[in-house]
């Protein structure tokens, strides 16, 4: 009785809403990443074009939102920031687009309006399908992607990153020399988030690399892949270098054309060792012979 009563549920659930099947609305985004800095009092204008690669129109909604790490991967939450809302303005609240129509979408900041300091926000743009049947019921996911903002407003913001450990194998075989540095973004009154520089050399006789680090957050800690690609043979050592900070580490390489390098002397080595062992052994059998 009960599998009936279910049944008929089922049933009458279709029959009544007729449950439309689902799909995710998707949208294109660009920039993802706006790193900007404001005078007192100036304001700047900024732009996010948006697509519509559906084949349908899809509205969609503006809004803004503060973020922040929540750990050493650099995972992100989002939240609401009221203090944000009279600072970043969107020529449009609400919009439409086309099938594969776009939008260049302008906002404005107020740096007057906004709080002193960092500024970590997210310009979110949420879809929704327009024309929905009222007699078709849908489980209808909304997307949500955005533009990160880390604005320095007012200026006078430090960027002060420290190496808190370095790690590589040591032995390196390969391409490249890598290497991960775990780089902790200082905490300071006026600290500000932002993608710390990192120089590398391999000592004595290799070039200098620098690459941009990974966004770490005032007080995070953040580990950023190291790849120094270059002919090495030999023990050698790293030199990585972040902000004020440096630290050293011993590695053998063999890398690049010195894969070749410790290959031919590999070789050579055993050819002079079974050269060797072959003159001792007749020299041996010699000195056997004239004693007989």
């Amino acid at each position: 009785m009960k599998k009936v009563i279910l049944f008929l549920s089922f049933f009458l659930l279709f029959s009544v809403f007729k449950v439309a099947p689902t799909h995710a609305i998707g949208l294109k985004l660009a920039p993802l990443l706006y790193n900007e800095k404001l005078s007192s009092g100036e304001k700047k204008k900024g732009f996010v074009d948006i697509s519509n690669p559906n084949d349908k129109d899809v509205a969609f909604t503006s809004e803004v939102s503060a973020f922040r790490q929540i750990n050493k991967n650099g995972d992100l939450a989002f939240y609401d920031a009221p203090e944000y809302l009279s600072g970043i303005k969107f020529d449009y609240d609400k919009f439409t687009l086309g099938p594969r129509e776009s939008l260049r979408m302008y906002f404005l900041l107020d740096a007057s309006k906004l709080p002193k300091g960092g500024i970590y926000a997210t310009l979110f743009f949420r879809t929704s399908e327009l024309n929905m049947n009222p007699d078709r019921t849908s489980i209808q996911p909304s997307s949500r992607v955005g533009t990160l903002l880390i604005i320095d407003n007012g200026g006078g913001g430090v960027k002060n990153s420290q190496i808190e450990k370095v790690n590589a194998s040591f032995f390196q075989f390969g391409s490249s020399v890598k290497a991960s540095a775990d780089i902790t973004n200082v905490k300071s009154n006026k600290s500000l988030a932002y993608f710390p520089k990192i120089q590398s050399k391999v000592q004595p006789f290799g070039l200098a690399k620098e690459q941009k680090g990974l966004l770490v957050f005032p007080g995070n800690t953040r580990t950023t892949p190291l790849d120094i690609p270059e002919t090495y043979f030999g023990l050698v050592r790293l030199k990585i270098t972040s902000g004020n900070s440096t630290t050293y580490k011993w590695v053998f390489a063999a890398t690049g054309k010195g894969k070749y390098i410790g290959a031919g002397l590999l070789i050579t080595g055993f050819v002079t060792a079974g050269v060797l062992l072959v003159y001792l052994r007749n020299r041996k059998l010699r000195e056997k012979s004239i004693h007989n």
